[in-house]
């Protein structure tokens, strides 16, 4: 699962978004926490080239110039598309599966960056891959976490996120997908203390993953059900308490959430 964030340029509407020019592409592959950065050339061309390509689009910038409030660019890191899409598209697939297929997660991705993603595909003529797609904010924060009011991501994970050692430069495409990550992981564990019977049931189906979470992180399981009723009242608190200090009960709650309850929205 990999949560993703681009920068762009030229905000205008469409149904793949062709006429919306990437800049930058970050990701992070929320099981390991690796990382992907790229800068982008979108139009293909030299750098004297590309300048008056821009300004015809009505964009008007220097190689390393702010474009939009907090977007920045720099031309002498930045790759083609195509070349930038077939090192996204690298990192992806070589990123940790739950599912079949990679899943590319990204805040209001709906209407947003899914839809340039793809459209980017269509600008060059290049065979999209096969991939599923969430939308942290429509699928997974709203749904996670119905009381907040604002889900705008950086509202999100100072709200949800408040031991996270991130400072995230907002409006980065790898600080963006970093802050997403921990999102998503804090939604997973608070998904996992609200359905404990769920979660006991999936963990006893893994031993080795019930014998960990049970005897490293002492979660309070018992695998014997007449056992279970007593630990499972007190598992949302011990969750809550102590999901966020391991790494190993984290990975747990984003499988058991990707296999039982957002697979569902998967697009």
């Amino acid at each position: 699962m990999i949560s993703y964030d681009l920068e762009t340029c030229l905000m205008k509407k469409g149904k793949k978004r062709k006429d919306v020019l990437i800049l930058s592409i970050g990701a992070v592959d929320i099981l390991t926490g690796k990382t992907f950065h790229c800068y982008v050339n979108p139009l293909s061309s030299a750098k004297q080239k590309f300048i008056t390509d821009l300004e015809t689009y009505g964009v008007r910038m220097k190689p390393t110039q702010t474009v939009m409030t907090n977007i920045h660019w720099r031309h002498e890191k930045a790759e083609e598309l195509t070349k930038a899409l077939e090192l996204f598209e690298t990192f992806v697939h070589n990123a940790t599966l739950i599912l079949p297929k990679p899943i590319l997660v990204a805040h209001n991705g709906r209407a947003f960056d899914h839809k340039i993603l793809l459209g980017s595909y269509d600008r060059i003529d290049k065979l999209k891959p096969e991939l599923c797609f969430l939308d942290s904010w429509h699928d997974i924060t709203k749904k996670g976490w119905p009381k907040q009011r604002i889900h705008k991501l950086q509202v999100l994970h100072q709200t949800i996120c408040p031991d996270s050692t991130l400072s995230p430069k907002w409006h980065q495409a790898l600080d963006d997908a970093t802050a997403l990550s921990e999102i998503v992981t804090a939604t997973a564990v608070e998904e996992v203390a609200k359905r404990p019977r769920q979660a006991w049931r999936y963990a006893c189906e893994d031993s080795d993953v019930f014998e960990r979470l049970n005897k490293k992180h002492r979660f309070k399981l018992s695998s014997q059900r007449y056992l279970c009723s007593q630990s499972i009242r007190v598992w949302p608190e011990v969750i809550r308490k102590n999901g966020h200090r391991s790494k190993e009960f984290q990975k747990f709650c984003l499988q058991f959430c990707i296999k039982r309850i957002w697979q569902k929205l998967l697009r």
